[in-house]
C-alpha cells in the first residue's frame, strides 16, 4: 500500500492489467489496493483529492459478473463519495448509461450508499 501511495500513477499502470484477470480475487485485488479510504490502512490522499485517476481501473470492472469484485468497486466508489461526492454522482450516471445491467446498478446502489 506505501508503494501504491509513494507511486500512484506506476501502481494504476501496472495493476490495470490484474482488472482482467481470470480470478475474481486477483481483479478484487486490484481494486481494494487503491481504495481512497481504506478500511485497515493509510489512506491515499491523491485518489480522495482525485478519483479520476483511476477511472481505468473501476471502468474494467463496472460490468463485473462476480459479487466479490462488485462489492469492492463499490465500496471504492463510496469511500470517494466521502471526498468527491459530485465526481462519484456524475460518474455513476455515465456508468447508468454506458452499462445499464444488474451488475452495475449494484455497483452504483453501493457506491452511493452514503448519499442517499
Amino acid at each position: 500500500r506505501h508503494d501504491v501511495a509513494t507511486q500512484l500513477q506506476a501502481a494504476l499502470l501496472l495493476l490495470q492489467p490484474w482488472t482482467q484477470h481470470d480470478s475474481p480475487y486477483m481483479r478484487r485485488f486490484a481494486i481494494e489496493i487503491t481504495r481512497p479510504r481504506g478500511v485497515w490502512c493509510p489512506h491515499l490522499p491523491e485518489l480522495k483529492a482525485h478519483p479520476e485517476r483511476a477511472v481505468p481501473l473501476l471502468d474494467a470492472v463496472m460490468r463485473d459478473e462476480h459479487r466479490y469484485v462488485q462489492k469492492s468497486c463499490g465500496n471504492w466508489l463510496n469511500d470517494a463519495a466521502k471526498s468527491q461526492a459530485l465526481w462519484v454522482q456524475e460518474y455513476c450516471q455515465h456508468w447508468q448509461q454506458a452499462s445499464p445491467n444488474a451488475n452495475t446498478a449494484y455497483i452504483i446502489r453501493r457506491g452511493l450508499r452514503s448519499l442517499r
